[in-house]
């Protein structure tokens, strides 16, 4: 008997859950299928039956963090200054930093899709590009080059901050280092003019 659209698409997306939570959480090359398969609790089949290979699944894994982390977007608030500052405090905090759920991939996997195929670093270009999409539309009060070259440099400075804060080994640091970039982007925000 055939399985469903709806199984089908539910095998798919815990496949990818699950290899997103262990590529960001012990890399790409210490990832197998087998270990991928038995952490999903699905069988090496059931891989073959969505992915052709590891590659793939890690481009398609990106674009799926993506969709489900949220750090970056604290809903919709009418005043533009308003929403960037409270996406910086979320994207800043310890609690993304130590995030094990669902983290954003710009940080958390930069130094390894670096030295990975030109798919995978494709889907995390394509990622980060709509995070600065995602800001520069919230950017209303900056025009032009200004507007662009501010939303690189600040999506630039979170993804960064939190790459280097995962990586510290004193929580002290780590919150000095997201402390200390929040306000100086908060006084940054405050003083940019068009």
């Amino acid at each position: 008997m055939p399985l469903s659209k709806q199984h089908k698409q539910h095998s798919r997306e815990r496949i990818l859950e699950c290899a997103y939570r262990l590529f960001s959480r012990v890399g790409y090359d210490q990832v197998t299928i087998d270990l991928l398969m038995r952490e999903a609790g699905l069988t090496r089949g059931a891989f073959y039956a969505h992915f052709a290979n590891k590659s793939e699944l890690y481009a398609a894994a990106i674009q799926h963090a993506a969709k489900l982390h949220t750090a970056c977007d604290p809903g919709p608030q009418v005043e533009d200054r308003a929403w960037l500052k409270k996406a910086v405090e979320n994207y800043l905090s310890r609690q993304h930093v130590r995030e094990q759920a669902s983290p954003c991939p710009l940080a958390f996997l930069a130094n390894d899709v670096a030295i990975r195929e030109p798919s995978i670093r494709a889907s995390y270009s394509e990622v980060y590009r709509q995070l600065v999409e995602q800001i520069h539309g919230r950017m209303g009060f900056l025009t032009g080059e200004k507007r662009a070259r501010f939303a690189r440099a600040l999506t630039a400075m979170l993804i960064g901050s939190v790459a280097l804060g995962r990586a510290l080994d004193s929580d002290t640091e780590m919150h000095q280092l997201l402390q200390s970039c929040q306000e100086t982007l908060f006084e940054t925000l405050d003083r940019v003019t068009p």
